[in-house]
């Protein structure tokens, strides 16, 4: 059995306070938990910020590793290369970063476009950890058929959101339709932010869900062979 966590905190303006936060939850978990926390999830879109933004982003890099010596964390952070911004997943594991992805498609209506820039790359990759191949969609990449189909086959998908509560259905309902296709389970985890919506939750291979309720995590344990058990049981050519 694999634990699973979703981290739900709401992002603050002391940025520091957040990574603090999270450093003491993710102490709090039992070893070889695999975590997910929101996009962003210690600055927000804070653009008026933007150097502390990069500044606590920095520091996490140094500071999560060691927090993962016996556990996996991803998240989304702010990073700055040759005078670029990019908003870019990291997945620790072990003690190191083992993973890394900038965001493809940046929100418009959010301004990413203007802050924030992409790399030459426009494909997603896929990793692994403990056996479980992993891929990822940030947000807003939710939304494009094209890059479900470059996760055709992953075990697990994880969702860094910080996705607006007035399109809190279509989380859900791409979310769970995401699990659905691909068989996998998907991890989707937005801050508790009052603008934000409060969908953060699991789904499952069979399309089922939990949602995260009044905590600001949940956890829950699950079997990984559930993937390969409804591939077999509903045959798409997933096997």
């Amino acid at each position: 059995m694999q634990n699973l966590v979703i981290l739900a905190n709401k992002i603050t303006q002391d940025f520091d306070k957040n990574l603090g936060l999270m450093l003491e939850q993710i102490e709090s978990f039992e070893d070889e938990t695999l975590i997910l926390a929101p996009e962003l999830a210690l600055s927000g879109y804070s653009y008026e910020n933007t150097q502390k933004s990069i500044d606590i982003s920095k520091l996490a890099l140094e500071k999560l590793p060691l927090a993962c010596k016996n556990k996996h964390l991803g998240l989304s952070l702010v990073l700055e290369e040759d005078g670029r911004i990019y908003n870019t997943f990291c997945f620790f594991s072990k003690g190191a970063l083992i993973f890394s992805q900038s965001k493809i498609k940046l929100f418009n209506l959010n301004d990413e476009e203007i802050y924030f820039s992409t790399r030459a790359k426009k494909n997603l990759e896929i990793f692994e950890v403990n056996g479980i191949k992993i891929g990822v969609l940030i947000c807003f990449e939710l939304r494009f058929l094209e890059l479900w189909q470059e996760l055709r086959g992953v075990d697990l998908i994880l969702i860094p959101a910080m996705w607006g509560k007035e399109r809190a259905n279509n989380f859900e309902d791409l979310s769970k339709a995401l699990a659905t296709i691909n068989q996998c389970f998907v991890l989707g985890a937005i801050p508790k932010n009052k603008s934000l919506a409060n969908s953060s939750l699991i789904v499952f291979p069979d399309g089922k869900n939990q949602m995260i309720e009044n905590l600001d995590f949940l956890e829950k344990k699950v079997d990984f062979a559930e993937v390969k058990k409804q591939r077999k049981l509903l045959f798409t050519g997933l096997c």
